[in-house]
């Protein structure tokens, strides 16, 4: 039973997760993030995407890892600082399932 139980929690967890690799633009057109990537929308409201992982600036930009499935995180001043560097969102990095 708690065999079962497990399971379906991991299945939930994973739908969840898929859900958020992929958005609908402005026009109402599905938009998914790199492999391993951070899909989000930027400050102009454009959706945007990252090799790695995603977090807001100062100044309400996103800024990713350059490194596929890296991290981003703010240091002590709250810089933003990747692995492998930062490399602004950009909808070039973003793909369409199709």
């Amino acid at each position: 039973m708690k065999t079962m139980m497990l399971l379906g929690v991991l299945f939930v967890g994973t739908i969840a997760f898929s859900q958020e690799r992929c958005m609908n633009n402005r026009v109402g057109e599905p938009i998914c993030a790199p492999s391993c990537g951070t899909i989000g929308i930027n400050s102009l409201g454009e959706v945007v995407c990252g090799q790695g992982a995603c977090i807001t600036n100062n100044f309400g930009d996103l800024i990713c890892s350059q490194q596929q499935g890296g991290a981003a995180t703010k240091n002590f001043f709250g810089d933003v600082v990747c692995t492998g560097g930062c490399e602004p969102a950009s909808a070039a990095l973003c793909q369409k399932p199709y």
